[in-house]
């Protein structure tokens, strides 16, 4: 699996999946990431902010899926961990708006997004 080695995010890439994966590393990235591991109840078991290019390795036992995001995106959706993720849904329109243009956006979260304890 390569991932986002050699790869930058665009406007139709916003993110990687990678099911069956609880370890990557960032040898050879160019980009820092945020990357989330989602244990087999869609809950986020760990996740990592800004990760610096040439990381030698992430791992999280527990997790069956990985997703690297842009950096910054954890911490611009409020995203944490104990967070339940939809990996089939994706943000209508209406929600990135309101994202884009709330000035606390840790208060909108994704539709697909819940909090653990809710």
């Amino acid at each position: 699996m390569r991932g986002m080695i050699g790869r930058n995010f665009t406007d139709s890439l916003d993110a990687m999946v990678f099911s069956r994966c609880n370890m990557i590393h960032m040898m050879f990235m160019s980009i820092p990431l945020d990357v989330v591991f989602v244990n087999n109840e869609n809950i986020i078991c760990a996740l990592y902010t800004e990760v610096s290019p040439w990381t030698p390795w992430l791992y999280c036992k527990k997790a069956i899926a990985t997703i690297e995001l842009q950096a910054g995106t954890l911490k611009k959706t409020g995203t944490e961990l104990g967070d339940k993720i939809d990996l089939n849904s994706e943000l209508t329109s209406d929600i990135v708006k309101k994202i884009e243009t709330s000035e606390n956006l840790g208060i909108v979260r994704p539709v697909s997004m819940q909090r653990g304890n809710e």
